[in-house]
């Protein structure tokens, strides 16, 4: 098991689709309201990081943060941030980001490269950080970067998009 990050991108106007849950979005993993969409999960609009959402923020922010942060920052709103909801999930609560705040996450992602990235990626640091989930046996080895270079891509692609749209993005960890 371990904790995961899953996002949900959604126009203004679908945000009902959140209070016309089955169950009134009383929930205990974000999932439930996914699983009632396959379509939505096999579209753009859903992207599961799975457990590299603390290797992401570390090579974002430098922070080894497992709450959320009290930077308000643009990159440390890309896994961590957002505004409460009351939908709780099994690590904490469902998060939203604005269209605004998901713009001015795309303006600071646009400054950062993949090879920025590679370039700041030190093993020695993520292993002694104990950066989640620590590949076993014997830690982070470049081989792993790039794993989370890909799931990264697919993050900075996932908010561009939402970005053009004027979308809402919420973030659940489950």
């Amino acid at each position: 098991m371990g904790i995961e990050v899953k996002y949900v991108r959604l126009k203004l106007e679908n945000i009902h689709q959140l209070q016309s849950h089955p169950f009134g979005l009383d929930i205990k993993d974000f999932d439930e309201f996914i699983a009632f969409s396959d379509e939505l999960v096999c579209s753009n609009y859903y992207l599961d990081i799975g457990k590299s959402w603390q290797a992401i923020h570390f090579l974002l922010t430098g922070e080894i943060a497992m709450d959320k942060t009290s930077d308000l920052s643009p990159l440390c709103n890309v896994v961590l941030g957002g505004t409460e909801t009351e939908y709780q999930t099994d690590f904490g609560r469902v998060r939203y980001l604005t269209p605004n705040e998901v713009k001015e996450i795309v303006e600071a992602l646009e400054l950062i490269s993949v090879d920025d990235l590679r370039s700041c990626f030190s093993p020695e640091a993520f292993n002694a950080a104990k950066i989640y989930p620590n590949p076993q046996p014997g830690g982070w080895e470049i081989e792993e970067l790039e794993f989370i270079l890909t799931q990264y891509i697919q993050l900075v692609v996932f908010f561009k998009e939402a970005a053009k749209q004027n979308n809402f993005v919420f973030i659940a960890s489950s």
